[in-house]
């Protein structure tokens, strides 16, 4: 069985997620948004929305952009506040 380096595997989906989102519409503001409270994968503006984007990879078959739970926007926000 061929080890698969989820680095890489990783960037691919979330290239996936951000040309998804650029094809509907969504402006790229930060990618991999860091600081000291965490990260955010994919921060785009809807219009006058900010939108956060958390991708998630589970297999070949399973790329998925989710909704965001409360506590993950809550974090966001801190972030961003925090930044």
């Amino acid at each position: 069985m061929a080890r698969t380096d989820t680095g890489s595997v990783g960037r691919q989906a979330e290239k996936f997620a951000l040309d998804h989102l650029r094809d509907k519409g969504l402006e790229e503001i930060a990618t991999n948004f860091r600081c000291r409270m965490g990260e955010i994968d994919l921060v785009m503006l809807d219009g006058d929305c900010l939108v956060f984007a958390e991708e998630r990879f589970r297999n070949e078959n399973s790329c998925r952009i989710e909704a965001l739970g409360c506590f993950f926007v809550s974090r966001c926000l801190i972030v961003l506040i925090g930044h």
